[in-house]
């Protein structure tokens, strides 16, 4: 099959842009008249999410679904983000769930499975996704047959090998092996290792990863040159050099930018009872040609 790392580029490529729009939405956020349409928590996330994904369909190649935020409430927001991907497929975007799913490493496949096994039928409640995220510490094996699964279906997964933002020597992705290797440097390493076998034509593998815009994040590059970066920023990261340090000097590959509808919220105003599709959409443009800015700009 296709590889979706490919496909992907060339969505990216065609629509100039290299921002994924992350829909993590609350119930909270929504304005009151808004809330006052509709009479479950379902039906909000849900109409909202329509509104983003029509706002964006434009600006980006792939929307991702932060499952945490949908799950909080319960099987109307799991009902309201099996919807909602089916209709970000509809509108030819690509659909990424952020589930960063870990647990034993045949629990991991199982859950790759569910999300990636699906037709996309009216009848098919499952989420129909072309990439998934996983927890780096699932396994070595486990990577390895998840990449082969991700290359036989046309899919992908990200690792999520987050630097940690804090100090804290305590703090688990601080942690350093018996040789004082970060753990998240040794995750990124066992993703190349096994993505590198599974390269698409743009020399970018089925097994990616996602990371912060910290200091160190350039480093990852020289540990992972397989694997396409999603780095989650916030809008004001979008001013900082250390979001776009995983961007192939010359090539101005190798990476996205992930922006959330929440975090548009917080940077426009008051997070609560705030969010509008327009405007959202009409920041996630502005997000877009910064990204393009910087991605251009490297030499």
């Amino acid at each position: 099959m296709d590889n979706f790392i490919d496909e992907l580029l060339a969505r990216a490529q065609a629509k100039k842009s290299r921002v994924l729009f992350r829909l993590a939405p609350s119930v909270s956020m929504l304005k009151e008249d808004f809330r006052a349409r509709y009479q479950t928590a379902g039906a909000m996330l849900f109409s909202h999410c329509v509104a983003c994904i029509e706002g964006v369909k434009d600006l980006t190649a792939a929307v991702i679904f932060d499952r945490a935020a949908f799950d909080f409430y319960g099987l109307d927001g799991v009902m309201a983000m099996s919807m909602a991907a089916k209709y970000a497929h509809k509108q030819g975007l690509f659909v990424i769930v952020d589930g960063c799913f870990g647990g034993r490493g045949e629990s991991v496949l199982r859950y790759a499975e569910s999300y990636f096994y699906a037709d996309g039928s009216e009848g098919d409640n499952r989420f129909f996704a072309d990439a998934i995220t996983v927890s780096p510490y699932c396994g070595a094996e486990t990577l390895k047959k998840l990449a082969s699964m991700c290359s036989e279906e046309g899919r992908a997964a990200f690792v999520t090998v987050t630097t940690s933002v804090s100090d804290n020597k305590e703090d688990f992705e601080n942690v350093k092996t018996e040789g004082g290797e970060a753990l998240y440097r040794v995750a990124a390493d066992d993703a190349a290792a096994y993505g590198e076998m599974f390269v698409g034509e743009n020399g970018y593998s089925v097994l990616g990863f996602v990371t912060e815009p910290v200091k160190d994040t350039s480093a990852l590059r020289g540990i992972n040159r397989w694997g396409i970066a999603i780095v989650n920023a916030t809008v004001p990261d979008l001013d900082k050099a250390e979001t776009y340090g995983l961007f192939y000097r010359g090539e101005g590959e190798g990476e996205f930018v992930a922006v959330s509808d929440a975090d548009v919220c917080r940077f426009n105003g008051t997070y609560v009872g705030n969010a509008d599709a327009a405007e959202i959409a009409g920041c996630v443009k502005e997000c877009v040609l910064k990204v393009e800015e910087h991605r251009l700009g490297k030499e």
